[in-house]
């Protein structure tokens, strides 16, 4: 009877132990499910992020053209929002315009061609110092302002670079409520962009005679 007994016990806890195993596997499974879940949801509401990391580029070429520029054509972006920009909103529109993340820098840059050693047009930087982009932080992040950089000499055709920073800075008006400026931080008319305009033409021309000789 005893050796019955015991031998029923045992079956029993054997039992249950099997169960206990069951369900741990099952919970494992649904937190495992869970943070997959959780995972897609965060690259679903941020497919904008995923697309700037993914094309995150080296900043190295970009800074070399910069630093070595013999004149910067500078058009600023303010807000016209006391809160400033929003973060998400500003990623959203710089993917569109064609600008590219560089994580080594923090800031964006437009090139000329997909080509990984393709020649800078322009860089965009946070009007607040340092001038850098939390991009991992993008969704809280709020700026007064952003300042458009095109080198000089720099892109291959330089004519075209300018009429893509006027264009991403347009944009950035239209889209965002902004109020464009100059490098004096003087609102920025049409004769003062058409004044730029001229400026880089005849950069480019005093450029072109001077490797022709």
């Amino acid at each position: 009877m005893l050796f019955r007994s015991l031998a029923n016990y045992q079956a029993a806890a054997s039992a249950e132990h099997h169960e206990g195993e069951d369900f741990a596997d099952e919970h494992y499974a649904s937190d495992q499910a869970y943070d997959d879940r959780a995972a897609e949801e965060r690259v679903r509401i941020h497919p904008t992020l995923e697309k700037a990391l993914r094309h995150d580029v080296s900043g190295e070429h970009a800074k070399e053209t910069l630093t070595n520029a013999e004149e910067v054509v500078v058009i600023s972006v303010l807000s016209r929002d006391p809160e400033g920009f929003d973060g998400t909103k500003l990623l959203e529109l710089m993917m569109v315009c064609g600008l590219r993340y560089s994580s080594e820098m923090g800031v964006f840059h437009r090139f000329e061609t997909e080509s990984d050693d393709s020649e800078l047009q322009f860089s965009m930087v946070n009007v607040v110092k340092p001038g850098t982009f939390p991009i991992e932080e993008m969704g809280e992040f709020m700026t007064p302002g952003i300042t458009l950089l095109m080198p000089l000499p720099g892109a291959i055709d330089s004519s075209a670079a300018f009429e893509a920073m006027v264009e991403t800075a347009m944009v950035v008006v239209r889209h965002m409520g902004g109020e464009l400026k100059d490098e004096n931080r003087s609102v920025m008319t049409a004769q003062t962009i058409e004044f730029a305009r001229q400026r880089v033409r005849e950069f480019e021309r005093r450029h072109r005679l001077h490797r022709q000789l």
